[in-house]
């Protein structure tokens, strides 16, 4: 339910299902509609499909395609655009239900004016998002800094 953008790709279980596939050497595409109750598959679909035949056996196997397609008919849709990851907040807010139970509740912020392209802000602007992910998440600028902090048992 729901898209696969930003820092959400984190915690996407579609993500998550095609980054095993892809650890495992085999192509893999997180394909995503940006609605909890999306009715218009299509252009997803047809975009899943596309990306496959172009990238099965051109491109390495561990890297997956993240493709979110905004939750409208396709004549609406705008194009496809190739984008890195964006930042995603969401205007969260803790509701109480009954005594000391809370409920999370929250939508994501506006990102239709934001002037750097990112994939929130394109499928916000209803175009349709390209992504190559990987998965090595080594912070390698710090990797000798933090080796040199001496850490021994």
């Amino acid at each position: 339910m729901g898209s696969n953008l930003g820092r959400d790709t984190l915690y996407s279980g579609t993500v998550g299902a095609a980054a095993e596939a892809a650890l495992s050497g085999y192509h893999a595409v997180a394909v995503s509609a940006d609605d909890h109750q999306a009715t218009h598959f299509d252009v997803a679909g047809q975009l899943a499909v596309d990306v496959m035949d172009k990238v099965y056996g051109k491109m390495d196997p561990h890297t997956v395609i993240s493709i979110n397609v905004p939750d409208l008919p396709k004549e609406e849709i705008k194009g496809v655009k190739f984008v890195p990851l964006g930042q995603r907040y969401y205007d969260d807010k803790f509701h109480l239900i009954e005594d000391n139970k809370y409920e999370l509740s929250g939508q994501p912020a506006d990102f239709k004016d934001q002037a750097e392209e990112f994939d929130v802000t394109a499928v916000a602007n209803h175009y349709a998002t390209i992504t190559p992910l990987q998965f090595d998440f080594t912070d390698y600028e710090n990797l000798e800094t933090v080796k040199k902090w001496g850490f021994n048992i």
